[in-house]
């Protein structure tokens, strides 16, 4: 999963990938659906300071005409719970909404996405579901419930060989 600096975010690995227009769901269209088992997931969003992988995660993609609608579980480590997700896309205007819910969730596990402007997360748990709206392949809404306790944030270091404050 590949964000670009204007925004906009894209599926990389798929047939079709690196064709300027092409639609990476295009060759799975005649399959009805795919399902991925144990899988492993690479974000790379340079822009936002995210480069990270997502070791396991199941998936289950289905396209069909104008729509890809995607649902997947992924584990960020053994360890911890891990995150549901779901995703409706209109193919054509790149409109739709995805979704997120960790109703377990230890937020040091997933620092590593929880990331930006220089803070970071360093400790936390509970529970959180967050509903994305997306306009033209953008983020155009966040809605974020969450009951979080004990969280910690860390940020960059203010001058060189200084600790970064929590």
């Amino acid at each position: 999963l590949q964000r670009a600096d204007d925004g906009r975010w894209r599926v990389r690995g798929l047939p079709g990938d690196g064709q300027p227009g092409a639609d990476p769901f295009e060759a799975l269209e005649s399959l009805g659906e795919l399902q991925v088992i144990g899988g492993r997931l690479d974000i790379d969003a340079p822009a936002l300071g995210i480069r990270a992988s997502v070791p396991r995660i199941d998936l289950r993609l289905q396209v069909d005409g104008a729509r890809a609608r995607a649902a997947a579980r992924a584990w960020i480590s053994d360890a911890a719970p891990p995150l549901d997700l779901s995703l409706d896309l209109d193919r054509g205007d790149g409109g739709g909404r995805a979704y997120a819910a960790a109703m377990d969730a230890d937020l040091r596990a997933w620092a590593p996405l929880l990331r930006h402007a220089g803070v970071e997360v360093d400790a936390g748990s509970g529970r959180a579901q967050v509903w994305l709206q997306l306009h033209q392949r953008r983020v155009s809404r966040v809605t974020l419930e969450a009951a979080l306790a004990d969280v910690g944030l860390r940020g960059s270091p203010l001058a060189p060989r200084q600790a970064a404050p929590r």
